[in-house]
């Protein structure tokens, strides 16, 4: 029989080749790879020298320039181009200590318009190179900087502006840019070069000087990199030779280790190939000794296979029933012990793994363990001798584990592992114990935070007859002032008195007994025998069986809290009433005002209608004029004061922008004629005219601001201008008004406070113009009630723009708005109707009286309400046509006169007579409070003749329809 060959040539033959094919590919990716990333590396290391010497440079050039600058904006600079006489004692000195940069070949001085200097350092310097640099044209006509880097050097211009115009220049020149650029290189030589690629600056005068030119011959046989700058282009230059040295250093290292490779590859096989030989010989000796005398089973074998595995096969052949028969003990042994949730290990006496299951194998995965030279880990030496002793021992591994694993505490036992007879390792066998430590932790922790919580807790004992008390915390004993052994086995009632409500004790008895929670506050005593208000919460504890075993209460000591609420409550109610005071003192002084001052302007407005010499009209005139202020001023300090009780209210109706500003306007166009002021009105802006908002805030708002700009402006000029937009909210539109007038400004420190109570420019505006300061502030915190503001913009002597907006809603209602604009106002014509006036005052009955009569109405006067109802009840001649009701009077007033009147009083013809409020209460909610008592319109004193006429225009279309 033909003997195969033995392994090692086997091995040689069919391994070299390969390996050669492998090793000389793997040379050739390796250098080729290697090569392009140096070349990648020499490339980026360039580049960056580029970036960084660019940088430097243009940073130094930019902070020469931000000085020139500077320089060129200095106060002392600017002065001097009109102090003619006394500049030159200064800007010397000035100029000489100047430094722009370290560099001495640098020059510095200050031209004229003409560029003439007027101060320079070491001028010379630039005279010689001036021609090489056009920089006038750009810093004198343009007023801008210039900045120019040449071969000739650094120029860099900045005009010194007076006013709007350039009068004069610094200019500051350096000789080279070597001068600016502090910067050498171990990598190569970096130069930055001109159009003509002549050298500026060089990092290596040395091998490159400043002066010289780059060609493409002296690049030849370099590695470079180029790129452009702002003035420049900049290179990086360096040999080959240097720049792929590590190449060729790769070259030869490769060379060797191929050879390395190819030797160590043969010589491995060979050696491999031996010493596996000599192991499958003693393989194969063992196996055919230990199954001498079995049934062979027989296995395939291969001529190509070596005569080692060829006689392993043959051996291994007659172990295989052995094998097969022992297997399927093991396969159930092991399944027993790996179902085992607990860790089991067996050792020998020298500590190596015979055995161990599947959570013992986890748990030295997950720890990082192994046996035997981790025994002192798993069992420390200290813990060894108690388990040699079968103790119980529990150790605790979390400190042996990575950051990552869970925490694991786990209790060993030690048993004796015998075999024949005799004592052979150890057989260890763990229970975990890491839950159990947890729940015990976790109790301990909780009975910490109970024990040192500050509130009171105690825990009563259900199932004890009495309820005694099992458990309280230390803040309970620091709130009754009781210790441990005085409490613990006491029912909670103890800690009631005289003054425990016998109503609440019952309420805790039926909670208890019904096992229900309860919070309940109650009066306790302390040890002392001082009460305490004390908030109690009760809360069941039951147990799995649904059996409530405990009660748990917690107490709170709300004796401070419930003093400080009753003293909130005493405050609250004092500020109540105060507000209610003022309030009240508001209405009553603004009724009280009102009153006389119906009788005054309507007075003087009837005055006004009769024949007056001129001097008396102007007297009159003047007289209605300051009873308007008064009465605008009367007006502010009430919205004032609503504003600051939040009671101010905005209505919303349908409103026409454009007639609502021309209507302001042509209020003001007589006072700005008679100023001899131009006063104009734009109104293209406004997209949506016809809006949803308060009509009259707004005219409010624009006669404060338009009334100003004409009050402030004695020359000149004022002008309106209205804006709409849509915001992007839905039916939402931002309407801006701006005011500009060419009056006396107002200063800069005081546009932050011109919007403040009481505020004007200054007091001397005061004293000049009058006012009280509160127009602003009212119409600030308007716009802002509408949704918008205010702002200024103002300078001194020159005039001022107020702006101000609001958040209106588009109306749907456009076309009736429209129809009605398109009216034109008809005349007043006189009505025919008959009143009953009630009005306690005899002025304002003799005013209204005659306004009335003049108007067309016939009247009959009752002086308060009782009056009033007599005389419509013995009136049955003549019925009357529509009451004027004032509301406060003596005996009856207006209100309970009006409610007696609709409830028949007067006669069952006055049921639903018109009733019209005529009335000095003119605060928030007095109009409401009209119609509620069952009036029909509303009229405020001072009554307005014209107001008057309209509503008796539209009283008589409703009384007597044509």
């Amino acid at each position: 029989m033909k003997r195969n060959k033995p392994l090692y040539k086997i091995l040689v033959k069919q391994a070299m080749p390969k390996v050669m094919s492998m090793a000389l590919l793997v040379s050739v990716v390796l250098f080729v790879s290697f090569f392009l990333f140096i070349q990648d590396q020499v490339n980026n290391k360039h580049r960056a020298q580029l970036e960084q010497i660019e940088k430097i440079a243009v940073n130094n050039i930019d902070n020469i320039t931000v000085q020139v600058e500077n320089l060129a904006k200095n106060d002392l600079i600017i002065n001097s181009l009109i102090d003619y006489e006394q500049r030159e004692s200064y800007l010397s000195v000035f100029f000489q200590s100047l430094k722009i940069t370290d560099s001495s070949d640098i020059a510095i001085g200050f031209l004229n318009f003409n560029a003439e200097p007027i101060v320079v350092k070491n001028w010379t310097l630039f005279e010689i190179n001036s021609d090489a640099f056009s920089w006038k044209p750009e810093v004198f006509e343009q007023g801008k900087t210039n900045v120019d880097v040449t071969k000739q050097g650094i120029l860099i211009a900045a005009p010194v502006m007076y006013g709007d115009m350039a009068e004069g220049a610094i200019v500051v020149y350096v000789k080279s840019l070597q001068d600016v650029i502090s910067y050498s290189s171990s990598l190569g030589v970096q130069v930055l070069v001109n159009d003509e690629y002549e050298v500026m600056f060089s990092s290596q005068p040395e091998q490159l000087p400043v002066g010289t030119y780059i060609s493409e011959k002296k690049l030849s046989g370099t590695f470079s990199v180029k790129s452009d700058g702002r003035w420049w282009r900049a290179f990086s230059v360096e040999s080959l030779t240097t720049a792929y040295q590590d190449v060729l250093q790769l070259f030869v290292m490769v060379f060797f280790l191929l050879m390395v490779v190819i030797f160590a590859t043969n010589y491995s096989a060979r050696i491999s190939a031996k010493i596996a030989s000599q192991a499958l010989k003693a393989l194969r000796d063992s196996i055919s000794e230990a199954s001498k005398g079995r049934s062979p089973i027989n296995q395939p074998v291969s001529k190509r296979e070596p005569s080692e595995v060829v006689a392993i096969k043959a051996s291994v052949n007659f172990l295989l029933h052995d094998l097969l028969s022992t297997s399927l003990s093991r396969d159930r042994f092991e399944s027993v012990i790996d179902s085992m949730s607990e860790p089991l290990l067996v050792l020998d006496h020298n500590f190596n793994a015979v055995l161990q299951n599947k959570s013992m194998t986890n748990f030295a995965k997950e720890y990082r363990v192994s046996m035997p030279d981790d025994i002192n880990l798993i069992f420390p030496q200290e813990t060894w001798q108690d388990l040699a002793a079968h103790n119980k021992v529990e150790i605790d591994y979390s400190m042996y584990g990575t950051l990552t694993v869970k925490p694991l505490i786990l209790e060993w036992l030690l048993n004796k592992y015998i075999s024949d007879g005799q004592e052979i390792g150890y057989v260890l066998v763990a229970s975990d114990l890491t839950k159990q430590k947890d729940l015990l932790f976790e109790l301990k922790m909780k009975n910490k935070a109970i024990d040192e919580a500050s509130t009171a807790i105690i825990i009563s004992d259900m199932l004890n007859g009495d309820q005694p008390i099992v458990y309280a915390n230390r803040a309970f004993f620091r709130l009754t002032g009781y210790d441990s052994e005085e409490v613990m086995g006491q029912n909670c009632r103890f800690l009631q008195g005289p003054k425990t409500s016998p109503v609440k004790v019952d309420l805790m008895r039926k909670a208890i007994s019904n096992r229900e929670s309860l919070e309940i506050t109650l009066i306790n005593y302390r040890k002392d025998k001082t009460p305490f208000s004390n908030s109690l919460t009760l809360s069941p504890i039951v147990n799995d069986a649904g059996l409530v075993t405990h009660y748990i209460g917690f107490l709170h000591d709300v004796t401070e809290l419930q003093r400080a609420a009753s003293y909130l409550k005493q405050a609250k109610n004092k500020a109540v009433q105060s507000a209610q005071m003022k309030s009240e003192f508001l209405a009553s002084m603004s009724h009280e005002i009102r009153t006389p001052m119906n009788g005054v302007i309507g007075t003087l407005s009837l005055m006004l209608n009769e024949e007056l010499g001129e001097q008396q009209r102007e007297y009159a005139t003047v007289a209605k004029d300051s009873a308007q202020s008064l009465l605008s001023l009367i007006n502010d300090i009430l919205d004032f004061s609503k504003i600051e009780a939040g009671k101010l209210g905005i209505e919303k109706h349908e409103l026409d922008i454009e007639s609502l500003t021309r209507s302001v306007y042509r209020a003001f166009k007589s006072e700005a004629e008679a100023k001899k002021l131009t006063f104009n009105i734009d109104l293209s802006g406004v997209k949506e005219a016809f809006l949803i908002g308060d009509g009259g805030r707004l005219r409010q708002v624009m006669n404060n601001i338009i009334g100003n700009a004409l009050k402030f402006t004695t020359e000149g000029e004022v002008s309106v201008a209205v804006e709409t937009e849509s915001s992007n909210s839905d039916g939402i539109v931002i309407c801006t008004w701006h005011v500009t007038d060419t009056g006396i400004g107002i200063k800069k420190s005081r546009l932050k406070s011109i919007f403040e109570s009481f505020t004007q420019a200054d007091s001397s505006t005061t004293r000049e113009f009058g006012g009280t300061g509160l127009g602003l502030s009212i119409s600030k915190q308007l716009c802002q009630l509408m949704g918008g503001d205010i702002t200024i913009q103002s300078d001194l002597g020159k005039g001022s723009t107020f702006s101000f907006s609001a958040q209106l809603g588009l109306s749907d209602n456009a076309h009736n708005i429209l129809f009605t604009k398109l009216e034109e106002p008809k005349p007043f014509e006189r009505v025919n109707m008959r009143a009953l006036l009630v009005e306690d005052n005899m002025i304002n009955q003799m005013v209204a009286k005659k306004m009335l009569s003049e108007s067309g109405v016939e009247i009959e006067v009752a002086i308060n309400g009782a009056k009033a109802l007599e005389r419509l009840i013995a009136n049955t001649d003549k019925e009357f046509d529509v009451i004027f009701m004032d509301c406060h009077m003596p005996i009856l007033d207006g209100y309970d006169a009006t409610q007696a009147i609709r409830n028949g009083d007067g006669g069952n013809q006055y049921l639903d007579i018109p009733i019209i409020a005529m009335t000095a209460n003119a605060m928030k909610g007095d109009k409401e409070k009209c119609f509620a008592a069952g009036m029909d319109d509303y009229m405020s004193k001072p009554i307005d003749l014209s107001l008057l006429q309209n509503l008796l225009t539209k009283w008589q279309h409703k009384i007597k329809p044509e």
